[in-house]
């Protein structure tokens, strides 16, 4: 599963644009899919028939996009400024390399240098606001002629194995969804099962909330991607998840309690 993962990872699908892995699942999909829907949002949605049938379904869902950056304007002098698609902490942002657009043009978020900045701005990571994208276009114009306003702009971002088993990538939240239920969807299964490949979890969770509507399966399980909270200022106690113990189960989040 792990160069299903890789490949799954180094695609780019910021919300609103995620063609390129719904294509790649897609065609993954397809010898194992009794029916494929691709719906208006850019869903993927694969049936297969289990050992016994049901008459409401079990969905598995994951979903398929990323966060990213959609570009909002431009300065005189040819930067991109741009405004988040999805959760984005800014003190990770400095001098990260991204993709810009269709064409994937290369780019690297900026800031001014630290001589040029004040004492109040040097005690707190930069918002938003104050960081640009540079293509090494010499001025707005050419910019312009690159880049369209609304373009996607995504990390350019390595898969890289190190350690014990570890990885980093972009994107891992959650194409390591997507690696479980394709590698799960190539299996004999029980129950008929839906398997929901969604968009736009990382800004509204719109295609899982239309995906659940149209299959009204009688149970569902999110795969998700979370973070590891085994880390050496976290204590004991709030240790939700550790790494290399299994997978974590949620009993609760901001919007749900599980019984």
């Amino acid at each position: 599963m792990k160069e299903l993962l890789r490949d799954l990872c180094l695609l780019d699908g910021v919300p609103g644009y995620e063609e390129e892995v719904a294509d790649f699942i897609t065609e993954k999909a397809k010898p194992y899919a009794d029916e494929l829907i691709r719906d208006e949002l850019g869903n993927v949605l694969v049936f297969k028939k289990g050992v016994q049938a049901r008459p409401a379904p079990v969905m598995l869902c994951a979903h398929i996009d990323e966060v990213g950056f959609l570009v909002c304007d431009y300065t005189s002098d040819g930067m991109l400024m741009v405004d988040t698609a999805g959760g984005i902490d800014p003190r990770v942002l400095i001098g990260r390399r991204v993709r810009v657009g269709k064409d994937k043009i290369r780019g690297v978020i900026s800031l001014k240098a630290i001589h040029l900045t004040t004492a109040e701005e040097r005690k707190s990571a930069p918002p938003l606001e104050r960081l640009y994208i540079d293509i090494g276009a010499s001025g707005k114009e050419e910019a312009q002629g690159l880049v369209q306003i609304g373009d996607p702009v995504t990390f350019d971002s390595a898969f890289i194995e190190f350690g014990d088993g570890c990885i980093k990538a972009k994107a891992i939240d959650d194409r390591l969804g997507c690696a479980v239920m394709l590698t799960l969807l190539s299996e004999p299964l029980p129950y008929d099962t839906w398997f929901a490949f969604t968009t736009n979890e990382e800004t509204n969770g719109y295609g899982a909330k239309v995906a659940a509507q149209r299959i009204a399966p009688a149970y569902c399980a999110t795969i998700e991607a979370t973070t590891a909270a085994d880390m050496p200022d976290v204590p004991k106690h709030l240790r939700s998840t550790v790494q290399r113990c299994g997978a974590a189960v949620s009993i609760m989040d901001g919007g749900t309690i599980y019984d």
